[in-house]
């Protein structure tokens, strides 16, 4: 039965907790209660931690559990409380006092329904119900009920009235109206009830000795009811009288506004352009005017190039607002390209004829570049969670592999056989290491040293490396006193090395490359979208076969490739590296005038930061070492490892065992020398919860932490969470003996 409730608040919905009082300590809490509180954290991590690590203090929580420890039970009580997130939470509380010692300690026992999104539903209805009641105040038409063409309610202002009140309720419409006005409502009163459709009337009426105008809405309401609804228009039909007399006045407002706009007559001919469509078209007005809309408005579907129909002739066609379908270029009359996004309505005379059609277009072209960069960027963060994980595996799986090679490299004499082949297999581990290096850039730019560096010598040496032994002819132009950058070195330097062996791809035959490094000051109106600042720009321009137009948004996706042997992973690394820097990169190209990118880095303040050099440790060791880490094969290869470097290796697969082994061992007065920690364990205690465990039982603990995972913060910044050493994840012996023996000499 015990087992039964356990299962049962494990899966239940409802948050569970057990709080030890007074010092707010979770004893326990189910996955609800993590999923209440908005933590990710597991059962077993959260178990012993502060009630105050998980929800705000405030008042009403601390009420809440002092007054359960008065009474002893509490039972559907409603509670608010917020996260640490700030996120605000309803819940229902039934909790009771399940131990108590005495003059010590008791035990409060929670369980919670989140009842959240049920009080945001009514919160919403009261709000909603609470505009119709605002919005039918101060609605200014007049309405009526006729039943059987009688006037049975209304809802007026005084002074819409035609008559009082009490002339008109209870008697019929033609008793009340004068008989022409009568008699077209009786009609649309009719039209109304037999189609179910709202039907619309417009009629004057002297009242006060004024003519006013006026505008009925008669709505079915079921059976013989109808719901009239009238607004006095006397103003607007005044408006719309004047309307002609406006012309020059719009041709003013036309000029003033940031959108384009096109005017022409019933056969399509321009009649009409203000200064913006004069700019994206190329068209001046006194050459536009009287030529045919699809001379100066030419589109075309920006992916068949085909050309679109004339909006003029569908606005004509359907006499309705018609939108532009999605990809649509303009060709300007000077060869350049827009995307836009445009609408066309009919002009209608007083009458409702239709005397015309009228255009406005925006130019959506940079619009259109950021939001392909946002889609961009998406697909660069989904593809880095999937990359981070697979190359932690894989990288796993290579530890034991690249460990178990330079063991068995090293053992062999070098005279035997298998010497060379193992180095062959040596260099093909490092490329595929390489591999899950460039998988991982994608997850948050991957492991990162990052120091102030001038960015010249950078460049040059890519230059050098990628072109080496090619045709291809390159220039750099260094701007003076060049600003400095905040990179990892290695990183940037990649992202150059692919964009120039692209362009010497670009080139089979030979041709010229041409970098530029200047320094920028981005302003809000600037060439391309990037936050205003001071940036270091540096320009790689070819004249090669250029890029297809259609593959220019795809060529920073992963594996977007043309190129036959080609991965699809260097423009895609380059710009999540750039990305990481907080630098943009773009590209643009011409098929067979050559391709330009363009790198963004934000400037540094500061001199450049030299590497500092690592201090020389002795190969071999001794004593006992402490090894975590729940890949069996992997724990199978450090032993190994460690054995041949003369240490004597002690292993736990979660960082639980690893404390009870490191707590024993001094206990029995054989300490471990160092431990080495696998940062991720799948269902357990993993490296960094472990360190800031053994740093309780010994402060001066010395321990090195590995991990595939390269970019975590517990790797690139060991130090902050009190590893004395790191190291990624595959490693040969040599790296684990220098790390290993760096970490013991501090």
């Amino acid at each position: 039965m015990e087992e039964f409730f356990r299962r049962v608040i494990e899966h239940t919905r409802c948050a569970a907790a057990r709080i030890r009082m007074p010092d707010r300590t979770l004893l326990y809490a189910n996955p609800g209660f993590a999923t209440l509180v908005g933590s990710a954290l597991s059962s077993d991590a959260m178990s012993g931690r502060p009630l105050h690590d998980f929800v705000e203090a405030q008042p009403s929580t601390e009420t809440l559990l002092a007054e359960v420890q008065e009474t002893g039970r509490l039972e559907a009580r409603e509670a608010r409380f917020r996260t640490l997130a700030g996120e605000e939470r309803a819940v229902i509380v039934d909790a009771v006092v399940a131990r108590s010692e005495t003059g010590a300690s008791s035990v409060v026992d929670l369980l919670m329904v989140d009842v959240s999104p049920q009080r945001a539903r009514e919160a919403r209805l009261e709000e909603d119900e609470r505009r119709v009641r605002t919005i039918l105040a101060a609605i200014p038409d007049s309405m009526f009920l006729l039943r059987d063409g009688v006037f049975v309610d209304f809802s007026a202002k005084a002074h819409n009235l035609y008559v009082r009140p009490e002339d008109f309720l209870g008697r019929r419409l033609e008793a009340v109206m004068p008989p022409h006005v009568a008699a077209e409502t009786r009609r649309l009163v009719d039209v109304a009830i037999a189609t179910g459709e709202p039907q619309l009337q417009e009629y004057e009426l002297e009242i006060a000795g004024r003519l006013r105008c006026f505008e009925a809405r008669l709505a079915p309401g079921g059976g013989s009811d109808v719901l009239v609804i009238v607004r006095e228009i006397t103003d607007r039909k005044a408006a719309e009288s004047a309307l002609a007399a406006e012309r020059m006045r719009l041709s003013v407002t036309l000029a003033s506004i940031a959108d384009a706009v096109i005017a022409t007559d019933r056969t399509g001919t321009v009649t009409l352009m203000n200064p913006v469509a004069e700019r994206m078209t190329g068209w001046s007005s006194a050459e536009a005017l009287g030529q045919p809309l699809t001379r100066v408005f030419r589109i075309v579907n920006e992916k068949t190039r085909e050309a679109m129909e004339d909006p003029v002739h569908t606005v004509l066609k359907t006499q309705r607002v018609v939108g532009l379908a999605n990809d649509t270029a303009l060709l300007s009359r000077d060869g350049s390209e827009r995307h836009i996004a445009h609408s066309g309505a009919p002009i209608r005379s007083g009458a409702g004829s239709m005397d015309g059609v009228v255009l406005v277009f925006r130019d959506q072209t940079e619009e259109r570049r950021l939001q392909e960069e946002r889609i961009r960027a998406q697909k660069l963060e989904s593809m880095g969670v999937l990359a981070g994980g697979i190359a932690h595996d894989f990288n796993n799986i290579l530890t034991a592999v690249v460990g178990n090679v330079s063991l068995a490299r090293m053992h062999l004499p070098p005279e035997s056989t298998a010497t060379p082949r193992l180095a062959d297999a040596e260099k093909a581990l490092s490329r595929a290491r390489d591999l899950t290096r460039q998988l991982q850039a994608f997850s948050r730019g991957g492991q990162q040293e990052r120091r102030i560096s001038p960015i010249g010598p950078l460049v040059r040496d890519s230059v050098r490396i990628a072109l080496t032994g090619s045709s291809v002819q390159a220039e750099v132009n260094e701007a003076e006193e060049l600003w400095t950058v905040r990179v990892d070195r290695g990183q940037v330097s990649q992202v150059f090395e692919n964009l120039l062996i692209n362009a010497a791809q670009a080139m089979p035959g030979g041709g010229h490359i041409h970098v530029v490094l200047e320094n920028v000051e981005v302003t809000d109106q600037w060439l391309h979208p990037v936050r205003p600042g001071r940036y270091v720009r540096v320009t790689v321009h070819d004249t090669g076969i250029g890029i297809p137009r259609a593959n220019l948004t795809r060529i920073f996706e992963p594996y977007f490739t043309t190129k036959e042997r080609g991965s699809g992973l260097g423009l895609a690394v380059s710009y999540s590296i750039v990305a990481s820097h907080l630098g943009r990169m773009f590209v643009d190209s011409e098929l067979g005038t050559g391709s330009t990118f363009w790198v963004y880095l934000p400037a540094a303040d500061g001199d450049e930061e030299p590497v500092p050099p690592r201090p020389s440790t002795s190969v071999h060791g001794s004593g006992r070492v402490l090894v975590m880490d729940d890949d069996v094969h992997v724990r199978s290869t450090l032993k190994a490892m460690l054995a041949d470097l003369g240490y004597e290796p002690t292993f736990a697969a979660d960082g639980s065992a690893a404390l009870e082994a490191y707590a024993a061992a001094r206990d029995r007065g054989k300490p471990f020398v160092a431990a080495v920690l696998d940062l991720t364990v799948r269902g357990g205690m993993g490296g960094r919860e472990c360190m800031a465990a053994l740093k309780e039982i010994d402060p001066a603990v010395k321990a090195l932490v590995i991990s595939g995972y390269a970019d975590d913060p517990a790797i690139v910044e060991h130090e902050r969470w009190g590893f004395a050493g790191a190291i990624r994840k595959p490693f040969k012996l040599e790296e684990l003996a220098e790390e290993l023996g760096r970490v013991l000499a501090r």
